[in-house]
């Protein structure tokens, strides 16, 4: 998966290289443009192994209107809320708002402050001194509800958890932990 976030957090650009259930592949790039979405697929020619996936034939492309209620909130993918949480850490604000794009559906995401605990870590940032032992958290909860009409079956999945999930962060690195 790539990713291309500007700096409000919002998707600028997604793309992903991905197998189906009979090995076959795909790939597929996701335009984040003012009026909609603009989903490209592409799959392999045949004996084109080497062929770079950005330059594969074009098998679908499709325009994926946005939902009411996405106007002024960050249209993002999943994993971007791992940054998102990260710097609604400092707010004041009692919670904040992102919206996340999945194949087709899209689910508001709302991040709210949450207690941390001391957990069991052990972690070297590059460049830093490595850190073992208890490290006091802070948490961020992030409560996900469909938004608009959902086109496919429930898809949101953040590092493969769903529902309500809570980040714990590094009280002093600021680093998701748990």
């Amino acid at each position: 998966v790539a990713l291309e976030l500007a700096a409000d957090g919002s998707a600028i650009h997604r793309s992903r290289l991905s197998r189906g259930k009979s090995n076959e592949q795909r790939y597929k790039t996701y335009e984040f443009l003012p009026e909609h979405i603009l989903r490209v697929r592409r799959d392999p020619p045949a004996g084109a192994a080497s062929q770079p996936p950005g330059e594969w034939p074009v098998s679908n492309r499709r325009k994926i209107a946005y939902p009411p209620g996405a106007d002024g909130l960050p249209v993002t993918d999943a994993y971007a809320l791992l940054v998102l949480a990260a710097r609604f850490l400092t707010s004041p604000g009692a919670s904040a708002d992102a919206v996340v794009n999945t194949e087709f559906n899209f689910y508001q995401v709302r991040m709210s402050h949450s207690e941390g605990r001391t957990v069991e870590a052990s972690y070297e940032v590059a460049g830093g001194a490595a850190r073992t032992g208890p490290r006091p958290t802070r948490g961020v909860t992030l409560t996900v509800s469909p938004l608009g009409e959902q086109v496919d079956k429930p898809d949101f999945s953040l590092l493969g958890l769903g529902g309500e999930i809570t980040i714990l962060f590094d009280q002093e690195t600021i680093l998701p932990l748990q």
